[in-house]
């Protein structure tokens, strides 16, 4: 799978769409982490992880998309 480039990431939320995103967001308690040995794709719980986009003093942010919409990408 290939990944998009940074630069096509779409644009910000208008106030309406971000009120449907926080809608979306699932809650959980607890943490699955997987890697596949064929692929070497990591995921956490329902996400995908890419590459890392930035790394500040107390995180790495990390580009990942959801499992089951690869065309979705996020900031972790």
């Amino acid at each position: 799978m290939t990944v998009p480039s940074i630069s096509r990431l779409s644009p910000p939320l208008q106030r309406s769409q971000s009120q449907d995103f926080i809608n979306q967001i699932i809650f959980t308690d607890r943490l699955f982490k997987k890697r596949d040995d064929e692929s070497g794709l990591r995921s956490i719980n329902q996400y995908i992880i890419h590459q890392m986009i930035g790394k500040g003093a107390y995180a790495k942010v990390k580009l990942v998309h959801v499992i089951n919409n690869p065309e979705q990408l996020f900031a972790m």
